[in-house]
C-alpha cells in the first residue's frame, strides 16, 4: 500500500529523502533523471507542506470563530390590543436568528415584562426622596414585574437552522393603565446546557392599545 501523502511520516520521509540527495549529489554532475527525481521530490514536499498548513489554519479557524457551537439574534416586537375598560391584550413575538454556521437547538426560555410607566407608588416615592432607584453593584432599574412565561423543549424539537429565523409568541393580559413595559427575554443553548449559557435581550415598549 503507497503512503498516504497527507500524513505527517509521509511528508517527514520526504524531507529525508530531499536531504539525501543534496548530501549525495553535485549539481555540476546531476544527470537528468536525477533531476526529474530531485523535481518530484520538492514538488511532493510542497505540496504535502501547504496540505499541513492549510489544515492547521483551517483548524485555527474553527478554533477562533467557535464555529462548532451556534449562535443567535434575538429580537422583540409588541402589540397591544383593549380587551376592556380595565384590560389589554399584549402580544409579544421573539425573533430567534440563526447567524452561525450549524444548528442552533434551544432547550429553554423565558419572557417577563416590567412595569416602567406609569411607575409604582413605592418606586415613586423612592426616587421623589431623592434616591438613586439603581440599587448597588446594578445597572437598571428593577421595575415592577408584570407577568412572566417559560418554556421547555424535549432535545430536537425546537432547531433553528443556519441563516433561519424562528419566532415564539407569547400572550399577556395587563391592567389598560400601563403605558410603557420592559421586555425581557432569555434562551439556553442545549450544547452548552452544563455551563449554564444563554443568549438574552432587553428592550423597552410604548403601548399604544387602541
Amino acid at each position: 500500500m503507497e503512503d498516504n501523502i497527507f500524513s505527517l511520516p509521509y511528508f517527514s520521509s520526504q524531507l529525508l529523502d530531499l536531504w539525501n540527495w543534496i548530501k549525495t549529489i553535485s549539481i555540476s554532475s546531476i544527470s537528468l533523471d536525477q533531476l526529474v527525481n530531485l523535481i518530484t521530490i520538492i514538488q511532493r514536499t510542497l505540496t504535502t507542506l501547504a496540505i499541513i498548513i492549510g489544515g492547521f489554519w483551517s483548524y485555527l479557524l474553527f478554533i477562533r470563530k467557535r464555529q462548532k457551537y451556534p449562535r443567535a439574534n434575538l429580537s422583540h416586537t409588541s402589540i397591544s390590543k383593549q380587551l376592556t375598560k380595565e384590560k389589554i391584550l399584549l402580544h409579544v413575538s421573539i425573533q430567534i436568528f440563526n447567524p452561525g454556521e450549524v444548528l442552533l437547538s434551544l432547550r429553554k426560555g423565558e419572557v417577563w415584562i416590567q412595569q416602567i410607566l406609569p411607575p409604582t407608588p413605592e418606586l415613586l416615592t423612592y426616587i421623589e426622596q431623592g434616591n438613586d432607584p439603581v440599587m448597588e453593584r446594578e445597572t437598571e432599574i428593577k421595575w415592577h414585574l408584570l407577568c412572566e412565561r417559560s418554556s421547555t423543549w424535549k432535545k430536537n424539537r425546537l432547531e433553528i437552522e443556519p441563516g433561519e429565523t424562528h419566532s415564539l409568541n407569547y400572550d399577556f393580559i395587563i391592567d389598560s393603565r400601563i403605558t410603557c413595559i420592559e421586555i425581557h427575554s432569555r434562551y439556553w443553548n442545549i450544547m452548552k446546557a452544563k455551563r449554564d449559557f444563554v443568549w438574552s435581550l432587553v428592550t423597552i415598549h410604548d403601548l399604544d392599545h387602541c
